[in-house]
């Protein structure tokens, strides 16, 4: 229309015409689907809870046996020291 011209007719001159029905659903159907639902949100809870609950164990586990590790070997690095020394010194 910026330019003076008409806008192209997309619909060919054919009326188009939206339909919608409801679903409906029977009480008992809704029930059933309202407590499958609750059911998958509880599942879905307790799952990421047992993961965050086991990783966080893994980790510290992990952490503990390196600790132990460093504690029964003996390297350079426990018994050196380091220390800058400036050319002037040098």
């Amino acid at each position: 229309m910026k330019d003076g011209k008409e806008p192209e007719n997309i619909c060919n001159n054919e009326a188009v015409m939206f339909l919608q029905m409801p679903c409906l659903v029977s009480k008992d159907l809704v029930v059933g689907r309202q407590i499958f639902g609750l059911f998958v949100g509880c599942l879905s809870v307790f799952v990421y809870l047992f993961s965050a609950v086991t990783f966080d164990y893994i980790h510290q586990v992990q952490k503990n046996n390196f600790i132990d590790w460093d504690m029964k070997t003996i390297t350079a690095g426990d018994f050196s020291t380091e220390h800058r020394i400036d050319k002037k010194a040098y």
